[in-house]
């Protein structure tokens, strides 16, 4: 997992394979922070770019899942290509727990792109 982008109010992540972030706390848990003052108090995802290897010996997916040290929640698959975007449609996924993991799974396949667009709501 990359971080393209980071801002007080954005964060852009890149993925090429399975990999998770912590999506809430200071610049020491959380990969989302832009300053080492910054605490993000929750987060939600704007949009999503996908794309995995499809054909008739591959059915590659990206499953988004969120989830903490006790329970995991399944917020999407996506197979193929293609773009999903939520603030758009008059909604966002929020992503509220303190402490909770955004996990990005790579499935039946090694090649796939997955860049996810949050949105934060911190404190300085």
């Amino acid at each position: 997992m990359a971080v393209l982008s980071v801002n007080e109010e954005q964060v852009i992540l890149h993925f090429s394979a399975s990999g998770s972030v912590n999506v809430t706390g200071n610049n020491t848990v959380s990969n989302l922070t832009s300053n080492s003052v910054e605490i993000v108090l929750d987060s939600s995802i704007y949009q999503i770019w996908y794309g995995s290897d499809q054909g008739a010996a591959v059915a590659g997916s990206w499953q988004i899942v969120t989830g903490n040290s006790t329970a995991n929640s399944v917020l999407a698959v996506f197979s193929g290509t293609g773009h999903a975007q939520f603030g758009q449609m008059g909604g966002v996924v929020d992503l509220l727990d303190s402490g909770e993991l955004l996990y990005a799974t790579l499935v039946g396949t090694s090649n796939g792109h997955l860049m996810i667009d949050l949105r934060k709501n911190s404190s300085f």
